[in-house]
C-alpha cells in the first residue's frame, strides 16, 4: 500500500480506563445472560457471545466449563479495552471514517460502537455478491435485516425490467446447480434427483430445512425468534401436533454446514425419535432440491431454502427470522398455532416476484474491486501480487507474497 500507513497499537488506555475495564462483569450462569450485558452504551455481551459461539460452533456454550468461561472473560476484557481505546483515538484526532470487518464479533463490534458513540462514520466491510466484489455498510451491521430490505427494494426499482428478472433467476439456478457465488455451495456434493427411500406419495409430506443455530444466535434482538427459543424445540412442538397421525410425514433436512459439528443442536437432533419424522443427516447425498420438487410444502426457520422454495413454486412457511421476511415472499405465521394451521392447510405458492427481488439483490450487491483479483474464496492477487490466508516461511512460494 503506497504511501505506507501509520500503524498504532490497538490499546490506548488511561489509568482510569484500565480501572473501568477491570470492573466489567466476568461471572455468568449461562451464555444467554451475556445478551443483557452492556459496557456503558456498548452491547459488549452480544459481541463476546458472537465470538464465543462462532469459534466453537456451539449456540449455547457452557460457561460452567472453566476453559470456556476463561475465554469469555478474556473476550470481555479485550472488547472493553478496544472500545475505550477507540473512543480515545477518535477524541484525540479527527478522522473522517473508520473501516472494520463484519462488525459482529467482540473486537469488531467494539470498534463499530465506539465510532457510533463518537459520531464518526464506521463502514463495516464484507464479501459482496460475487468474488470480484466487496460490500460496505455505513454505521450498520451487514446483518441488518431492515437495511437489507431497503437496499433490495431500491436496487430492484433502479434496474431494467428484463435484466433484473434474468439475473434474479440466475441466483436460484446457480445455487441449484452447485455454483459457488460468494461462499461455499453446500449442495454441490448432493446427488441430483435423489430422494429418501421411504418417500410415500400417498402421505402429506413436509420438508423442514433447518440451519446452523450458531450463525444467527448472537447478532442482535432483531434476529431473536419470537415463536420458538430454538429450532429443535420448534421442531418437537410442531411434530407433537401430528403425533400418531399416519397421514403426515416430515423430513428434516439437516443443513450441510452442520457436517461434522458436535454441539447441543446436533446432539438434540440425534435424539429425535418420532415415528412420522425422517432425519436426513448433514452429510447425506439426498438432494435438497429433489425434496423441494416432491414435497407439499417447506418449513424453515431462517434457511435460504425458504425463499428458494418460493422461486421453484413450492409453498414456504417461515417460522423464524430471515432476510426475506416481511416482503410477502413466504408465509409468516405470528404464532405456533397459526403455523400449525398453515402446515395443515392446502397452500398455494407465493408469487415469484418476491423471490426474484431477493435473487437480483443477492446476485448484484457490492462494489467491484479495483486492485484485488480473486482466484478462489480465500486466495487472490493484490496489484498482481499473490496473497495467502496463512503463508508459511517454509512454503516454496512464500517469497512471491508481497509485503503490504
Amino acid at each position: 500500500i503506497e504511501p505506507s500507513v501509520a500503524i498504532k497499537p490497538i490499546y490506548n488506555l488511561s489509568r482510569k480506563d484500565k480501572e473501568e475495564v477491570m470492573e466489567v462483569q466476568k461471572k455468568f450462569h449461562q451464555a444467554m445472560d451475556l445478551k443483557e450485558l452492556f459496557f456503558g452504551e456498548f452491547d459488549i455481551g452480544y459481541g463476546v457471545l458472537s465470538s464465543l459461539i462462532s469459534s466453537r460452533r456451539d449456540p449455547t456454550p457452557d460457561l460452567k466449563d472453566e476453559k470456556i468461561s476463561k475465554i469469555a472473560r478474556n473476550l470481555l476484557l479485550a472488547a472493553a479495552s478496544t472500545y475505550l481505546s477507540m473512543k480515545n483515538y477518535l477524541s484525540e484526532q479527527k478522522y473522517d471514517r473508520v473501516y472494520v470487518f463484519n462488525g459482529r464479533f467482540a473486537i469488531m463490534r467494539a470498534i463499530l460502537r465506539a465510532c457510533q458513540h463518537s459520531d464518526v462514520d464506521c463502514y463495516c466491510h464484507e464479501r459482496g455478491s460475487t468474488l470480484d466484489k466487496y460490500a460496505l455498510f455505513k454505521n450498520r451491521l451487514p446483518h441488518d435485516r431492515e437495511l437489507f430490505r431497503k437496499n433490495m427494494i431500491q436496487t430492484w426499482n433502479d434496474a431494467e425490467d428484463q435484466e433484473k428478472v434474468t439475473i434474479g433467476s440466475e441466483f436460484f439456478t446457480e445455487r441449484r446447480g452447485g455454483i459457488e457465488q460468494n461462499w461455499f455451495s453446500f449442495t454441490k456434493d448432493q446427488t441430483q434427483g435423489h430422494i429418501p427411500s421411504n418417500w410415500d406419495e400417498s402421505k402429506r409430506n413436509v420438508v423442514i430445512f433447518n440451519h446452523s443455530e450458531d450463525e444467527k444466535a448472537a447478532i442482535g434482538k432483531q434476529w431473536e425468534n419470537p415463536i420458538y427459543p430454538t429450532q429443535n424445540l420448534g421442531i418437537r412442538k410442531i411434530l407433537s401436533e401430528f403425533s400418531g397421525d399416519s397421514d403426515w410425514h416430515f423430513y428434516l433436512r439437516v443443513h450441510p454446514n452442520l457436517k461434522g459439528v458436535d454441539n447441543e443442536q446436533m446432539r438434540e437432533i440425534a435424539s429425535l425419535d418420532i415415528p412420522n419424522l425422517t432425519v436426513i443427516p448433514a452429510d447425506n447425498p439426498i438432494s435438497s432440491y429433489a425434496l423441494l420438487d416432491v414435497a407439499e410444502k417447506a418449513v424453515v426457520f431462517a434457511s435460504t431454502m425458504g425463499i428458494e422454495a418460493t422461486y421453484w413454486g413450492v409453498p414456504s412457511i417461515l417460522l423464524g427470522k430471515a432476510y426475506y421476511g416481511g416482503m410477502n415472499a413466504v408465509y409468516e405465521p405470528g404464532s405456533h398455532t397459526e403455523g400449525i394451521e398453515m402446515i395443515r392447510a392446502h397452500l398455494e405458492p407465493k408469487q415469484q416476484i418476491g423471490a426474484l427481488k431477493y435473487g437480483y439483490y443477492k446476485k448484484t450487491f457490492g462494489e467491484k474491486f479495483k486492485y484485488y483479483k480473486a482466484s478462489g474464496l480465500f486466495e487472490g492477487k493484490f496489484k498482481g501480487c499473490l496473497l495467502y490466508t496463512s503463508p508459511s516461511p517454509r512454503d516454496e512460494q512464500f517469497h512471491r507474497v508481497c509485503r503490504l
